[in-house]
């Protein structure tokens, strides 16, 4: 059986009877050692809440009660946050982007740069 299929075998089996989710198991056809990660949790919404990665750093997230994303922490040799608040998204505090329908803008160094999103 290769190797592909006795994940699938092991994700069903784990759904079904220990009735975790799906989504809580989005990562199962990924070799996630092969990537660095150590560990995966979820908060009890199904939000993804960390990834421990083998060196020791770590990336949480933080949700509203809607399950919208407000915040991601870098945590490695310096603790680096991202904040999402509405269509802005600050990286350390200092304002990086701005999103609308199709395109954003972002910030560096005082200068305002439009983009356009790519679509896949």
């Amino acid at each position: 059986m290769n190797n592909c299929i006795r994940k699938a075998f092991i994700c069903i089996y784990l759904m079904t009877t220990y009735s975790i989710s799906l989504k809580a198991l989005n990562y199962c056809f990924l070799d996630d050692f092969s990537k660095g990660i150590s560990k995966i949790e979820y908060d009890v919404l199904d939000n993804l809440s960390s990834i421990t990665f083998n060196n020791g750093f770590k990336t949480k997230y933080v949700y509203d009660a809607g399950g919208s994303k407000l915040r991601t922490i870098h945590e490695a040799l310096t603790t680096n946050t991202t904040d999402y608040i509405g269509d802005f998204i600050f990286e350390d505090g200092k304002l990086s982007k701005y999103q609308f329908e199709g395109s954003y803008c972002s910030f560096d160094s005082n200068l305002a740069r439009m983009h356009k999103k790519k679509l896949d």
